[in-house]
């Protein structure tokens, strides 16, 4: 029986892709902190195995889109598990290397990982669009330089992201609590010219309120660390912050990135399967996937 990927889209090789389709790429943790478990590498596998059961249901009404669900899976290709080799270096040069190729074809994707780590790579490969803006979703700053060693771990996103010339904004939303972030992070977060928009303020907000100021001619990318959301709705992540979004604030948020026509791709991380509470994380993390492959392929 020939195997199928994420909603029994097709199944490919990445280099069969053709102009317009969006890819899917699955990408198990990329850099690890050392002594440090990783949670996350199981996630892309056992989504796409559960996905799979959600393909009966393509054709019906979908609410969140109010739209016919997956009525263009047909244009998606699953391009297979990214595999990884002992040497992290080469890892994220081979995972940017690949999205230099989709964005230089304006193939749109979606990766799905893994751990904080794959953005950094993911967000490089942006390179050829020149002008990114970056929707964080998660409920840490992630602008730390170096930690246990390492600067291109899950805790250095959007340090590294901001060194790359073609990341021109970002927008961080949902941020609470204490992190591993210090005041230095936070204020050259702030000088660099981040919005933020913590957990208390975004309380008050709608998600076009949140985008508001996003230039019209930025090409838009969505980060999302599944930490970021609510655990009592999202509790398989590694850590767990009390508060923040729930799964419904995260879909409206999706849809109004989708109402810009340069909305070229999305991450979706830290999926931790082992951590989770029967299958809530599960669930919600294949609808916002679906949502996510919906919008995008519009």
């Amino acid at each position: 029986m020939k195997k199928k990927g994420y909603f029994n889209c097709k199944l490919d090789k990445f280099e069969n892709l053709k102009s317009k389709q969006l890819a899917i790429l699955s990408v198990p943790t990329i850099t690890h902190y050392k002594n440090k478990k990783d949670y996350c590498s199981s996630a892309p596998k056992i989504l796409r195995k559960e996905s799979q059961k959600f393909s009966k249901r393509i054709g019906s009404w979908d609410f969140d889109t109010n739209s016919i669900f997956l009525k263009k899976i047909s244009n998606v290709v699953d391009t297979g598990n990214f595999r990884l080799s002992k040497n992290s270096k080469n890892d994220r040069n081979n995972l940017t290397k690949s999205i230099k190729e989709l964005t230089r074809k304006r193939n749109k994707f979606l990766v799905v990982g893994g751990d904080d780590s794959v953005a950094i790579p993911a967000i490089a490969g942006l390179k050829p669009l020149s002008k990114i803006h970056l929707v964080q979703i998660d409920a840490h700053l992630d602008w730390i330089n170096k930690l246990y060693g390492e600067k291109f771990g899950r805790s250095n996103v959007m340090r590294r992201a901001s060194e790359m010339p073609w990341v021109n904004g970002m927008t961080q939303i949902g941020l609470r609590g204490m992190g591993t972030s210090k005041s230095k992070d936070f204020k050259d977060a702030k000088k660099w010219g981040s919005k933020i928009i913590t957990d208390q303020k975004m309380m008050g907000m709608s998600a076009k309120e949140m985008l508001r100021g996003i230039p019209k001619n930025a090409y838009v990318y969505l980060t999302l660390d599944l930490d970021g959301l609510n655990p009592k709705e999202f509790p398989a992540v590694e850590t767990r912050s009390p508060g923040g979004p729930g799964v419904s604030k995260i879909v409206e948020i999706i849809i109004e990135i989708g109402k810009n026509r340069k909305f070229v791709g999305a991450n979706v991380l830290e999926f931790a399967p082992k951590k989770d509470i029967k299958n809530l994380s599960l669930n919600a993390a294949i609808r916002l996937i679906a949502l996510l492959l919906q919008v995008l392929n519009r």
